[in-house]
């Protein structure tokens, strides 16, 4: 969730994915005569360049990097930490060295803003802290532990107040496994203004927005009895040729790998998420300031390593062109080359664009780029996006609890109904793409 400008930023996610929308009700009393309505600090590149005479102390910390516990959380700043931070509810105003819980802070639009009452002598204490800090204290008092390089099979286990973490393109993710029932989240109406929105959070990105996935709008009134849908679409599917593995394709027939991925056209698939996305049932413009201007949704088209035992000598060269036999990155980390089946170990990433086994964590940056879907004008990705919406990946699947080649209906993705990923498999005569069958098993057809 990034927060930006004082307010929370999502990503969505379409198949079945968050702004909690915080309201700030500042109440000013009128009381003695010697108090005033302050007003705005201005900033100047990210320093307070003068302050009121009310105010005849301001001071600003923000969270330092590496701390031990909450007593070394926070070093002394004397400019706004930038991006990456938020204003911590930790900030307060103090008069006759008595907290003044009718004085608020807020920081918005480059201002610093101190609304309320004050007098002279009044003494502000401004906190930053990092947006991930600030998100995960809004989720709530989660117990962290660190995801394992593998897994050996899929999770039906409800694992209470537990967030795994790994690293993705912009740090440390936070992610929800098995059968989560913490983790619904409401958010907007349908079109008639009757039905809340549901949504499931997939996860907290390293840059602090939360991704979300579609879960419905049923009339319900409380997540327990939710029954989690997709919304069904028909797509036209073209299929015989490497660059159909794309969200957004390139040239067919082409020999050369950066033509036939392009991203000169947006497919059937991204055509009706737009369609989704604008016909949910709410008002766009509303929400748009709760929405990542920097949404990004991986279709990893980077090749597997290694030829596999079913190409043939003559077509091992020029994969990913053409109707070349091609292996792509999220089939080598799910699924084997001897009947598709799953691999005894499953290695799921979060980094986009990831270099082959071998070279852990490294990015490719020309892969990063191509595949990395992002709304125009953001910045990182593609920005090939009309609107910051996408599909859920393989490899979110498998943190998730899913598992290449094995079915499992106990968690929290599983729905009862086929659902599509963004994450590529091969192509060996038709292009084929990894989704969620109707059992919770992860394939690709």
């Amino acid at each position: 969730m990034r927060i930006e400008k004082g307010k929370e930023k999502i990503i969505f996610l379409s198949g079945f994915i968050l702004a909690v929308v915080l309201i700030i009700l500042i109440n000013i009393f009128i009381t003695k005569a010697n108090y005033r309505k302050t007003e705005s600090i201005p900033l100047a590149k990210g320093t307070i360049n003068y302050s009121l005479a009310d105010l005849n102390i301001i001071a600003m910390y923000k969270e330092k990097d590496e701390y031990t516990d909450e007593t070394d959380k926070y070093e002394i700043t004397e400019q706004i930490p930038g991006e990456g931070f938020v204003l911590s509810d930790k900030s307060y105003c103090e008069i006759d060295k008595e907290k003044e819980e009718n004085i608020k802070i807020e920081y918005k639009d480059n201002l610093i803003n101190v609304l309320g009452l004050t007098k002279k002598g009044t003494k502000c204490y401004i906190y930053f802290e990092s947006i991930s800090s600030n998100t995960l204290a809004k989720l709530g008092e989660f117990k962290k532990e660190k995801a394992p390089a593998s897994y050996s099979g899929s999770d039906t286990e409800d694992h209470g107040n537990l967030l795994y973490y790994t690293e993705d393109n912009d740090g440390t993710s936070y992610f929800f496994r098995g059968a989560a029932k913490n983790n619904w989240v409401k958010f907007g109406t349908n079109d008639t203004g009757d039905k809340d929105i549901w949504w499931r959070i997939i996860r907290i990105n390293g840059d602090g927005t939360i991704r979300l996935i579609y879960a419905g709008a049923p009339s319900q009134a409380d997540s327990t009895s939710v029954v989690a849908t997709g919304k069904t679409y028909s797509v036209d599917a073209k299929y015989d040729d490497n660059t159909y593995v794309g969200f957004f394709t390139g040239s067919t027939g082409d020999t050369n790998f950066n033509d036939t991925h392009s991203n000169t056209t947006p497919s059937n698939v991204a055509n009706q998420l737009k369609i989704w996305y604008e016909g949910i049932g709410w008002d766009a413009e509303k929400y748009k300031d709760y929405i990542d201007p920097n949404a990004g949704f991986c279709n990893d088209r980077t090749v597997h390593p290694t030829p596999q035992t079913w190409y043939t000598s003559e077509n091992t060269q020029n994969r990913g062109t053409g109707k070349v036999v091609t292996a792509y990155g999220p089939f080598s980390r799910f699924l084997t080359s001897t009947n598709y089946w799953s691999r005894t170990e499953q290695k799921p990433t979060l980094i986009c664009g990831k270099k082959p086994d071998g070279e852990e964590n490294k990015v490719d940056e020309t892969s990063y780029q191509r595949d990395l879907y992002t709304p125009s004008g953001a910045n990182k990705g593609n920005g090939k996006l009309e609107v910051p919406v996408g599909l859920i990946t393989a490899d979110e699947v498998v943190f998730a609890g899913g598992f290449g080649g094995q079915s499992n209906d106990g968690y929290y993705l599983y729905i009862n109904q086929h659902f599509w990923t963004m994450s590529p498999g091969l192509f060996n005569g038709s292009a084929q793409v990894f989704r969620v069958y109707n059992n919770g098993y992860l394939g690709h057809g």
